[in-house]
């Protein structure tokens, strides 16, 4: 699935070797009326009768006055009760987490970026009924947005566990003994194929992001190996948020005030200092004055989540050219490949580092602004179970023994 596709739109092969597209809603809509409606051959033409059938759909579901309109001109029902979606139903159940006051008492941009997971949930299967959500099924969800990045596959996994919870929270005769979300498989492998990024790496990584002219994309990445913040924080960090030698990031996600010494770092603070210069150049070449710390090369302005992920993969794609494999950091012997690295895996070596460094709970959450009662949670998730951290527990006991 690609960001441009078009629900519904699917093209069909005709054996002159043209391509005829239709437009086709699932089986559970034709029930109410939607018909297969042929769009011809023209691609361009076929996608914008897509949309505005799309635009009628969305409006029926929202209870407007639109009919569902189909090949052979039969009026559709209206929706069930007056209800938007269907008794039971998968897309029923998102409007109700979006009406809850819990989620009305997010923040506004985490509201949107929620409603941004619902939409791509209502279009994978708002007409079904929510017993017909599995686990293989979710599994298969994530595996295919996987394609594209695994930070919006797994935030899409993630949010679906979340809305299935407010249905067994709230609904009589919820059909799953288990939330179907639970207990994925995020990496598509083994709990051991799970990555950090090697300190080798993380210099090739930024050599080759200023080699290819994203100066912004390698400072991004030398911050988060110490910061660990989602990043979305980090892309969103004001230009002028350096206050003596430190940077106060507010989480968007629990509304954590971190504060960070970036400054005692070295090559962190030097960076910074490249990156202001880079900054100015920036500004003289777009004639827009930077809002952010991180400032996209193509633009000249703040990045978009979407836009960083990609050309943060796309220089790790180079990178796995030159190196396409590495020592596999929490499996002596054996060997990692650089294109499973993924920039969502700075954040998990921060964590890494900071245990590795003997660093207490309360410390890593300082920095990563985890809640206390979930680091122990997050360091197993990651498996932070390295070569150095059994090095330093027999180091540790040796000393206490005074055997060392």
């Amino acid at each position: 699935m690609t960001k441009d596709k078009i629900r519904y739109l699917v093209p069909r092969p005709n054996e002159d070797g043209s391509v005829a597209w239709n437009w086709q809603p699932k089986s559970t809509l034709r029930q109410y009326g939607w018909r297969t409606v042929p769009l011809g051959k023209d691609e361009a033409i076929a996608k914008q009768k897509a949309v505005q059938l799309n635009a009628e759909l969305d409006a029926w579901r929202a209870g407007g006055g639109t009919q569902p309109r189909s090949d052979d001109d039969e009026a559709g029902a209206a929706p069930p009760d007056g209800e938007r979606r269907r008794p039971g139903s998968l897309g029923l159940l998102i409007r109700q987490v979006e009406a809850s006051d819990k989620f009305n008492g997010l923040a506004d941009h985490t509201r949107r970026d929620y409603k941004w997971l619902h939409r791509i949930l209502d279009d994978w299967a708002g007409d079904e009924h929510v017993r017909h959500i599995t686990p293989p099924r979710v599994q298969k969800l994530y595996q295919e947005f996987k394609k594209e990045t695994p930070r919006k596959a797994q935030l899409l996994v993630t949010r679906l566990h979340t809305v299935l919870e407010h249905g067994r929270r709230h609904w009589d005769n919820w059909p799953h003994p288990v939330n179907p979300a639970k207990d994925q498989d995020m990496q598509g492998g083994t709990a051991s194929d799970k990555l950090i990024w090697l300190p080798e790496m993380v210099r090739a990584f930024v050599a080759k992001a200023d080699a290819l002219g994203y100066h912004s994309i390698g400072t991004a990445a030398l911050l988060n190996e110490w910061c660990g913040q989602r990043y979305s924080d980090l892309l969103g960090l004001p230009a002028d948020i350096l206050q003596d030698g430190r940077i106060l990031i507010r989480q968007s996600k629990t509304g954590a005030r971190v504060p960070l010494p970036v400054g005692m770092v070295p090559h962190l603070a030097a960076r910074l200092a490249d990156a202001e210069r880079h900054n100015a150049q920036l500004a003289r070449a777009f004639k827009v004055q930077p809002t952010t710390i991180l400032v996209c090369e193509d633009t000249g302005r703040a990045w978009t989540d979407g836009h960083f992920g990609k050309k943060a993969a796309a220089i790790r794609n180079e990178l796995a050219k030159d190196i396409p494999t590495f020592p596999h950091p929490v499996d002596p012997g054996r060997e990692a490949e650089t294109q499973d690295l993924w920039f969502m895996h700075f954040r998990h070596t921060a964590v890494v580092r900071l245990a590795e460094a003997g660093c207490t709970s309360p410390e890593i959450s300082a920095i990563t602004g985890h809640k206390l009662a979930t680091v122990e949670t997050i360091l197993e998730h990651y498996l932070i179970r390295t070569v150095k951290m059994a090095e330093n527990a027999f180091k540790r006991r040796l000393e206490a023994e005074g055997k060392a």
